[in-house]
């Protein structure tokens, strides 16, 4: 790239660089926001266990959660906001422990502080969510998340999940995703002898632009060749185990 400046109008003086203007950042939920997986809206959608009055409780601890997923809302004043029974009030958080989404705290006064599962969902600086996640103790929701990441062929993403207690990393799914692990970096090296004609990854940073173009002009042909000859579809299925 040549050499890029910007001329003072007033003045006639080059100046190097260009400047860049940025638009003021807006805050799109000013009254508060949570970020959350997708797998546990289908986790808590799905589980029959979970009436009416848990899902009332459970969004009402969404509401009031407070920075890196902490919550020390008596649950006198969730029973009042919802117009609730304090016993079924609960009864419901019983639930949501159980299943693995809140965790106990320690008691302060005449409350316990409550914690949102870290892999459910966050509210909180990204860069503290692994330190905020390494005690988390096996439950049915963890259990369940990695059983779906294994089922649906996402091995590779199984590091993502940070829970260290509870077995999770000695226990027949750990076995599970190791094998998975190895059947996943097997199939990409197939896939890339389908494409590029070679197991090993490319180097992509030490090519010229006309060489990448050439490759991937080569890996559509025989994308398009596959395609025909129905081995695509084929190779794709093998992507799930």
């Amino acid at each position: 790239m040549g050499n890029i400046g910007t001329v003072d109008l007033d003045t006639g003086e080059i100046l190097k660089g260009v400047p860049v203007f940025c638009h003021k950042k807006r805050n799109p939920y000013p009254e508060g926001w949570i970020m959350n997986s997708q797998f546990a809206a289908g986790f808590v959608a799905k589980d029959k266990d979970f009436k009416l009055e848990t899902h009332r409780v459970l969004w009402a601890l969404l509401e009031h959660l407070t920075w890196e997923n902490w919550s020390i809302l008596p649950l006198t004043h969730i029973a009042k906001e919802l117009g609730m029974q304090r016993p079924n009030v609960s009864k419901s958080m019983r639930l949501l422990e159980k299943k693995g989404i809140i965790i106990r705290g320690e008691k302060l006064g005449k409350f316990y502080q409550w914690r949102l599962n870290p892999e459910f969902g966050w509210k909180g600086d990204t860069e503290k969510l692994p330190e905020a996640s390494q005690e988390i103790e096996c439950s049915e929701y963890t259990e369940a998340k990695l059983n779906h990441l294994v089922d649906n062929g996402l091995g590779k993403y199984t590091g993502q999940l940070r829970i260290i207690n509870g077995g999770l990393n000695t226990n027949e799914h750990r076995q599970k995703l190791n094998e998975q692990a190895k059947k996943y970096r097997a199939w990409v090296k197939k896939y890339r002898l389908a494409i590029y004609g070679q197991e090993e990854g490319i180097e992509w940073e030490n090519l010229s632009t006309e060489e990448v173009i050439k490759l991937h002009d080569e890996a559509a042909e025989r994308e398009r060749q596959l395609r025909q000859g129905g081995e695509w579809e084929k190779l794709m299925k093998e992507r799930h185990f």
